[in-house]
């Protein structure tokens, strides 16, 4: 039985991989340019994305009952006695058909880094809809701020960890909770593949759904520092520009070439994200700009047309 399992595991992942990189060359490898002109060939490119994706998977899945021992659920009122202006807590947004297993690499390097007040909001990915996981995020923010008095969180999120985090800041007065925004993967203007995907929460996110929409005409222009870092080799948001967040109030950063899942288990790319997380801390504090000032921003494309991302990506 459970080499069934793990026959089963391989072979899925495998498929989830291969589809999802044949849809990413057919939107985006035939390209004139290529995907990413001057890091790696077409082929290439395609190899790394797709070994990166099988990895990936294959650690969702093994990590997946971790959550089942989630140490990071928002303590009780008050308890929260380390949190500072340096030291602040950091919320935790999990994806799309994930739980809070996502993070469990993140919590130890942000550890690392001088974050030890790391938390996770799980939600569950059927039988809901958007609106529902905002104002799930609603309780968890009050929680939070209940638990460590006087400090604000940041937010964290991955794919539509993002999204809700988004649609969240744009209500009332929340942008004034919270010292700033990182997502990681987020399909700001949604994703083809979510067609077919399962669910009415998952197909809710089509590239410029109304879902879409609605979020943009609902947008703000966030005060506090909000980062959207994207990877060109992510085979879950297609096309491209779905990465794109059409808000010229948030600072986007390329990542290295990883695969949508990976994200969330390579070292460099947390290592990107937790510097996001260091300039909010230090924006806030008055010591910096909050800038990264890395070389490898969004750019846009030059001449009218469907866009491409011709930029130089970090390795």
């Amino acid at each position: 039985m459970l080499w069934f399992l793990l026959k089963a595991v391989i072979l899925l992942t495998v498929l989830v991989s291969l589809i999802t990189y044949l849809l990413y060359w057919y939107e985006e490898g035939s390209r004139p340019y290529g995907p990413h002109p001057g890091v790696c060939t077409r082929a290439a490119c395609i190899a790394r994305g797709m070994g990166m994706s099988f990895l990936s998977q294959t650690i969702v899945f093994f990590t997946y009952p971790l959550a089942l021992f989630n140490r990071a659920a928002i303590p009780r009122a008050g308890s929260l006695k380390d949190a500072s202006r340096n030291n602040p807590p950091v919320l935790l947004v999990h994806g799309l058909y994930h739980n809070a297993s996502a993070w469990v690499l993140y919590r130890r390097w942000l550890k690392e880094a001088g974050f030890s007040n790391t938390f996770c909001y799980s939600y569950f990915s059927f039988n809901t809809h958007f609106d529902a996981l905002v104002d799930k995020l609603e309780n968890r923010v009050a929680a939070l701020e209940a638990a460590c008095p006087g400090v604000k969180p940041v937010l964290v999120g991955h794919s539509l960890g993002g999204l809700i985090i988004r649609s969240w800041i744009a209500r009332n007065d929340n942008q004034n909770r919270v010292l700033g925004v990182v997502t990681l993967g987020s399909p700001h203007q949604g994703s083809k593949l979510a067609g077919l995907g399962i669910g009415s929460l998952c197909r809710s996110i089509v590239f410029r759904s109304p879902l879409i929409r609605r979020i943009e005409s609902e947008d703000i222009q966030p005060a506090m520092p909000c980062y959207s870092l994207s990877s060109a080799l992510d085979n879950m948001v297609l096309p491209q520009e779905g990465l794109h967040i059409r808000n010229p109030a948030w600072r986007e950063e390329r990542t290295p070439l990883v695969s949508h899942i990976a994200m969330l288990y390579h070292r460099g790319t947390a290592m990107q994200a937790i510097a996001a997380i260091r300039a909010i801390v230090d924006e806030h504090a008055g010591h910096g700009d909050g800038l990264l000032h890395r070389d490898a921003e969004w750019e846009e494309p030059e001449a009218a047309g469907e866009p491409e991302s011709r930029i130089h990506i970090p390795t």
